[in-house]
């Protein structure tokens, strides 16, 4: 993982488990301490977000996939309890990913005994996600609930009192309860004799559970009060159970018997069901934090024509809102965040001080989620802060997207048009791999919101920036009093030119800056596929065959509608993804698995551009924006490369120019913006201020 700070001279070499740690300065913690108990160890030791068990003490069995995995194969599970025999429905399921029940099962995690200790001591920390993934995957393989190994690992105190059943479901693991519910179980007679089963049979039967959930239907977060209280009540029973060799499966019997698992599934599908549906929300107003909650929600789908983008907020004052951060609808710039949540660690946070904050934007939220919008997500998305619409609807598949594509045509001949343009600029169409179509798509949806919002409001944006949900910022975005509203501004680099040696170039497709009458153009692509029009310029790529990338598409549609486009260095980059639709894993079944995850960054190429802009290595590896360096309009604009740039360049021994292709002297390449030190009225100058001193000045 690259480093935006100085980092010591020699020891500039990359050692990531050396980042997890924050007990240096405390002899007392050692590394092994941190690491236990597993599967959660001690998240003190380490600095979220970036970082977990998993990565810090190279676990396997917790990592990313294998928990998604688990996750997805208890909800196949849920879903053919429907349809089929509960023995057939989790063999289903635990056949489906045999390598992560493998990895959770036959690994590390082997034997291990999940249980609740004195306060204070380390079993009390066994609460994590990676902790609810062993517990469902020893509920899913062969003997189910009540099989021996599901005996020694489940204690029953762990599962009443070292987690919380809210946060459970919160999670996406709430399947566990319809597994407890109807899967089998052997010797379901005799319940009676269960210690403690007469004494909560009031309290614990459906009578006494509806009671329970009536009283927090009176309140907005209801599942989780009627969760709370009924595991409450179930404490009780576990005390009893604690010291019998049988206690896990007496307290899966004694609870089944009295319908206590089915009325909490019953409440908990129900939740499931809403959020499995699309909804549209706004929120006005941010909390302590910076955060806001969605409210004025309805059922949303997406359709064609007769689909409703509009916001369900309410209207903006009558001028623009002045005070930083507190956008609701009246200011001139629209910030589109747009994406799968499918970062392994949280952007959104990042994205609202450093972006939407910054240009004291109004944020409208595209979400196509997995599945089912969980409210660990839900939460996640409120950290984006005020929003004017929010659409979060059900992502489609590759084979959804190719569907979604064909029915929007206009005339159906364009589609074997397009499949004679190779390359992963139409994937997943035609069975190519990549996940380029949810990006038109993504931005054509921006687009209907700005545009339906504008109609609402009466008036125009001035600007309308595009920011993919999964690109990290880790420093502010350039202002808009920076900004030429003739072009477009894009980071640099990340071009991604000459595909499989073609002769094409390609432009970053991260993030852009769009002036208001440059939108049509820049978010057109989904339409112009749709229309046809795209052809007029995709019939010469066609000729050539080829293949060009999403980032060659998007220059060959710019440079055909003649935008105009300028630069600004980059200071964020894409986070690792967490596998869905539009993020396929492509290392599954080889050893790439077995490599530890060694940073972050989805491609390590663009966190090494991005501390390039942020950190001068010609001098002790001083951060530039702690020290006074800042934004400013490059005029003329510059070629071909951020003033920030060339002292790396200088430190290999070349010239700029000679670092620099001919071809890359093209418009599209010259720095509009740069983030600057020593300013003369001309702009950035050479100055032995911060050569020597480390100091930014400004010449007259």
């Amino acid at each position: 993982m690259a480093s935006f700070g100085p980092t010591g001279g020699e020891e500039d070499e990359e050692n990531a488990s050396e980042d997890c740690w924050t007990f240096q300065d405390n002899p007392e913690i050692s590394r092994a301490h941190c690491c236990e108990p597993p599967p959660c160890g001690q998240h003190r030791c380490w600095a979220p977000p970036e970082f977990t068990f998993a990565f810090c003490c190279r676990s396997l069995a917790c990592s990313p996939s294998v928990l998604g995995d688990i996750q997805q194969s208890l909800d196949l599970a849920v879903s053919a309890l429907r349809t089929a025999s509960a023995a057939n429905a989790t063999a289903d399921a635990f056949r489906s990913a045999p390598g992560a029940f493998r990895a959770m099962l036959r690994g590390e995690l082997h034997g291990l005994r999940l249980t609740v200790g004195a306060a204070g001591a380390r079993q009390s920390s066994q609460s994590c996600n990676c902790a609810l993934a062993y517990a469902a995957a020893l509920l899913l393989e062969p003997g189910g609930l009540t099989s021996n190994a599901a005996r020694h690992a489940l204690a029953p105190r762990w599962f009443t009192e070292g987690i919380r059943w809210s946060e459970l479901v919160a999670e996406g693991w709430g399947g566990i309860f319809a597994l407890l519910a109807f899967s089998p179980v052997r010797n379901e007679s005799n319940v009676e004799a269960i210690p403690g089963f007469k004494a909560y049979q009031g309290r614990l039967s459906t009578p006494g559970i509806v009671a329970s959930m009536e009283s927090a239907n009176r309140h907005e977060n209801a599942l989780d009060l009627f969760l709370d209280d009924v595991q409450a009540k179930v404490r009780g029973v576990a005390h009893r159970l604690a010291d019998l060799s049988s206690g896990w499966p007496e307290l899966v019997r004694a609870l089944r018997a009295l319908g206590t698992w089915g009325d909490i599934w019953r409440q908990v599908e129900r939740d499931y069901a809403e959020r499995r549906a699309g909804r549209k929300c706004s929120s006005v107003g941010a909390l302590a934090d910076g955060s806001s909650r969605w409210g004025s929600c309805s059922r949303w789908a997406y359709g064609t024509a007769d689909t409703d983008f509009s916001s369900p907020g309410p209207l903006p004052p009558s001028r623009p809102l002045e005070k930083e951060g507190a956008a609701a609808g009246g200011s001139d710039v629209a910030v589109c965040v747009l994406g799968a949540p499918r970062g392994v660690i949280d952007t959104y946070g990042s994205l609202r001080a450093k972006v939407v904050d910054v240009l004291k934007a109004d944020a409208f939220v595209y979400v196509p989620f997995p599945g089912k919008l969980s409210r660990a997500l839900e939460t996640q998305l409120e950290l984006i802060g005020s929003v004017v619409t929010a659409i979060a609807a059900p992502d489609v598949d590759g084979p959804g997207m190719q569907e979604r594509l064909v029915s929007e045509l206009h005339n159906q001949r364009f589609l074997n048009l397009y499949s004679r343009v190779p390359g992963p600029w139409r994937a997943p169409v035609f069975g190519q791999m990549g996940s380029s179509m949810w990006g038109y798509h993504n931005q054509h949806v921006c687009k209907q919101m700005v545009e339906a919002y504008e109609k609402q409001r009466g008036r125009l944006y001035n600007w309308v920036v595009f920011a993919r949900a999964d690109l990290l910022w880790v420093h502010t975005h350039p202002p808009l009093d920076v900004f030429d509203s003739r072009y477009v501004y894009v980071p640099y680099g990340q071009d991604n030119s000459h595909y499989n040696h073609g002769p094409e170039l390609g432009i970053n497709d991260r993030h852009a800056v769009v002036p208001r009458h440059l939108v049509d153009a820049y978010f057109g692509r989904w339409g112009e596929l749709q229309s046809g029009e795209a052809w007029d310029y995709l019939e010469d790529v066609a000729e050539k065959a080829h293949p060009i990338n999403t980032e060659q598409y998007l220059l060959i549609h710019l440079r055909a509608h003649r935008v105009p486009v300028l630069r600004f260095p980059p200071v964020g980059f894409l986070v690792h993804c967490a596998e869905g639709p539009q993020c396929q894993h492509l290392y599954k079944g080889t050893t790439l698995r077995m490599q530890k995850w060694s940073g972050k960054a989805k491609y390590w190429t663009e966190a090494i551009e991005t501390r390039r802009t942020l950190v001068d290595d010609m001098h002790w590896k001083h951060r530039r924006h702690e020290a006074g360096w800042i934004w400013a309009a490059i005029k003329p604009p510059s070629v071909p490369a951020p003033v920030s740039w060339t002292a790396s360049f200088r430190h290999f021994g070349k010239t700029d120019t000679e670092n620099w292709h001919v071809e890359e002297h093209s418009p599209w390449v010259s720095q509009g913006v740069d983030l600057v030190c020593c300013l003369s009225i001309s702009g950035p100058v050479s100055c032995r201020m911060w050569s020597f001193l480390r100091r930014c000045v400004c010449i007259a």
